[in-house]
């Protein structure tokens, strides 16, 4: 019960405990409305706890419980009986919605009304209500609500519920124990629709050993969820300035000018696509002197141009070529050694912890490689504008690795971009999902199965996913990658290794080795014939000499669906010599020697035969001592 919604009298009212009295009520300032409350069609048991506490708290709750009858005209309390009665059928209209106020409008007394919504709204056991508030009871979960919400939405159902289940115990001790028990139940509802953020206490509230009361319980998360918003709180002032403002725009020139830092050459004041050392042809007679440099190699570009490479940096990239296997047709050596330099120079240079969720994101972009779980070169004319106005090379795209277990394709990677962007146009096509945003949070939820894939947290203005990738990722220099043929390899070892287990589980297991060849398209011998029991079945020229001789019997279902009279099985038995099939319908598999005795019958007296022998697949129904008596009986 909402105890927000009785409200208080005004403090110059004047109550009078026995309306009986002439002239012992003064209506001066009376209320005009006792709750703020108002009845609908479903709330009713909420809202008369309510409204009775409201009237008794006046002194007129006689007026509706039928012990202050109307006197009759001519006594002397019939004027102050009427006008404390008619007060407390104002208050019955002005606390119902206007829909219901047509049907108790012409009441003559406050007790009329209250009895009409009560055998309106209030009939107990109605099974339709009891079942709407059970369904709704098992579908509340926590959600965008705070625990105490939550806690109290359930409370008001439940308390429903019991106004229903008034059940006639004769034990008081059993009564107890089943109290007891039900409240238990309650407390593992409540802890059941919790979010995942209270997996810890919930853990530990269930490993305690004995349950809790549901007050204890609800105590327990609630000053859970209070240190959980005062942490928060705490490292919302501890994120760092230029975290803060990660993805502010600023203009060409001012103090910002200074900050930027090229990341092949180390130096500041400019950025990797104004280097001189990788872009000669933009220095122009502005010439300069760069000294302190490790000796260079220069590589021929196929525009004619020279790309400067350190020896260090040749020999990691004439290694890292050899292990990726990428398309080199139409791509210069030139080109393919500038962004394979920036993979080089760049890791690590964007932040690795989440991800940051951008509704004006054209692709998902990174500037760390890792994150990458296959990866291409580009051609080096792609470009990406940021928000700041500029633009930057594209080093690369490829397919990301999100969460453990999705993948998204077309992410771009680049290399001095310091944050990871996921579109949330591409991401939502991709996995087929949505993104439901909250004032805290953003779920994102599969729409096919509509369970909950992942959550992302808002902090500081942005809504951050976190990153979990694979240790051994395609893009790492000194990882090594696996081909086709290794990955076929090493997913054939593990099924012989698990005793020649099914592909369709082991691509579960390892679901990496699978991501390079299609498991439908592969084969195991071993496991091919040691299934195989034998090559074929040879044609039987044995037949029955003359009709039901031999009779084959066997028993189908249950079947999924009933026959208007309840029937779920079939026996059928099939005579060798003729083919021909007798069918009898079945309500369960203990009729079947009933059955069996009347087939037999049937044959005897309707034409004239013996059966002599009778084969079945020896189930149960068949091998009970009944029917191996009647057999018996009749020497079969």
């Amino acid at each position: 019960l909402d105890w927000s919604v009785i409200m208080a009298a005004s403090s110059s009212s004047t109550v009078n405990t026995n309306p009986t009295e002439i002239g012992a009520f003064r209506t001066e300032n009376v209320p005009m409305q006792v709750i703020t409350l108002r009845l609908t069609k479903d709330n009713y048991f909420s809202w008369s706890p309510a409204m009775t506490m409201g009237i008794a708290g006046r002194g007129r709750m006689a007026y509706i419980d039928g012990s202050n009858p109307e006197p009759a005209r001519t006594s002397d309390v019939w004027h102050t009986w009427f006008l404390e009665d008619n007060q407390v059928k104002t208050w019955i209209v002005n606390s119902v919605f206007a829909d219901i106020q047509p049907l108790i409008l012409r009441k003559k007394i406050a007790r009329d009304m209250w009895v009409v919504l009560e055998q309106m709204y209030g009939q107990k056991k109605t099974a339709i209500r009891t079942y709407q508030v059970m369904k709704t009871v098992y579908g509340i979960r926590q959600g965008t609500s705070s625990v105490a919400e939550y806690y109290g939405a359930l409370k008001a159902k439940w308390e429903e519920l019991d106004y229903h289940s008034d059940i006639p115990w004769h034990c008081p001790h059993d009564q107890a124990l089943y109290v007891a028990h039900e409240w238990e139940n309650r407390v593992f509802l409540f802890l059941a629709g919790l979010n995942d953020e209270f997996e810890g206490v919930r853990s530990q509230i269930l490993n305690s050993g004995e349950v809790s009361s549901i007050e204890d319980v609800y105590s327990c998360v609630e000053a859970e969820e209070q240190r959980r918003l005062v942490t928060k709180e705490g490292k919302r002032e501890l994120v760092p300035y230029n975290e803060r403002s990660a993805l502010v725009s600023r203009g060409p020139g001012g103090p910002s000018r200074s900050l930027r830092r090229c990341t092949h050459c180390k130096k500041t004041g400019h950025t990797v696509d104004y280097c001189w050392d990788l872009h000669p042809e933009k220095k122009g007679n502005k010439g300069r002197s760069l000294t302190g440099r490790t000796p260079v190699s220069e590589v021929q570009a196929s525009s004619g141009e020279k790309v400067s490479i350190s020896a260090d940096q040749l020999r990691e990239l004439r290694a890292y070529l050899g292990r990726l296997d990428v398309n080199k047709t139409e791509t210069s050596e030139g080109t393919t050694a500038n962004h394979a330099l920036a993979v080089i120079g760049n890791q690590g240079n964007s932040s690795v912890g989440e991800w940051i969720v951008d509704s004006g994101a054209t692709h998902h972009m990174t500037g760390n490689p890792k994150l990458f779980h296959e990866y291409k070169l580009s051609s080096g004319r792609e470009r990406v504008s940021l928000a700041d106005g500029s633009s930057t090379c594209v080093a690369g795209e490829g397919t990301l690795s999100l969460l453990d277990k999705f993948h998204v394709q077309g992410a771009l990677h680049v290399p001095q971009f310091p944050l990871n962007l996921l579109s949330v146009s591409r991401l939502t096509k991709e996995l087929n999902c949505e993104l439901i945003f909250s004032a805290d949070r953003c779920v994102l939820q599969d729409l096919v199965t509509g369970k909950r894939i992942g959550i992302g947290l808002a902090s500081d203005g942005l809504y951050r996913l976190p990153i979990r990738v694979a240790t051994v990722l395609l893009t790492a220099i000194r990882k090594t990658v696996k081909r086709r043929e290794d990955c076929l390899q090493s997913f054939m070892y593990w099924h012989e290794r698990f005793g020649h287990l099914p592909f369709g589980i082991l691509k579960h297991l390892f679901p990496d080795l699978c991501s390079s060849f299609d498991v439908s398209s592969i084969s195991c011998d071993v496991c091919q014939f040691a299934k195989h029991v034998r090559a074929s079945y040879p044609l039987s020229s044995s037949c029955a000499n003359e009709a039901f001789s031999l009779i084959y019997s066997d028993v189908w279902g249950p079947s999924g669906i009933h026959t208007r009279q309840g029937f779920q099985y079939f026996i059928t038995f099939i005579d060798d010599f003729s083919r021909a099939t007798f069918i009898y319908l079945l309500k369960d598999r203990s009729e079947v020697p009933r059955i069996i005795e009347t087939f037999i019958l049937l044959v005897h007296t309707q034409y004239g035969a013996n059966v002599k022998t009778f084969r079945s697949d020896n189930a149960r129904e068949y091998m009970c001592r009944p029917v191996e008596e009647f057999l018996r009986q009749r020497g079969i």
